[in-house]
């Protein structure tokens, strides 16, 4: 690798890099928890991107609604519907490339 800005072009470097792939994953909930309705809970993902990310929820394999995008964050404290009453998923996904995402690995159920 090496650099051309308004000053030149520098040396090659000597050290090498491997170039990593985006992912995204789901660290909460990922499956099992009972979140109660009403209550605010975090939303949590590991990701090794720079781009906005959209937290989409879905009942099995029925998209519900978009709760959020966010920016900079691995983290969204999210208020669970008083209304909700069904199990179920968060997908987490790169806004830029709905490709680069990852889905909860088992539903989580909203109670009482």
């Amino acid at each position: 690798v090496n650099t051309t800005n308004d000053s030149g072009t520098g040396e090659w470097a000597n050290a090498s890099f491997t170039a990593v792939a985006p992912k995204i994953e789901v660290i909460t909930p990922n499956g099992g928890e009972s979140w109660r309705r009403g209550l605010s809970y975090f939303i949590q993902w590991t990701y090794n991107m720079d781009d906005e990310v959209t937290i989409d929820l879905y009942v099995g394999t029925d998209f519900a609604k978009t709760i959020a995008k966010v920016t900079g964050a691995q983290a969204y404290e999210w208020e669970v519907d008083p209304r909700a009453s069904a199990n179920y998923f968060i997908k987490v996904s790169s806004s830029a490339d709905s490709n680069v995402s990852d889905t909860s690995d088992a539903a989580f159920s909203v109670t009482n």
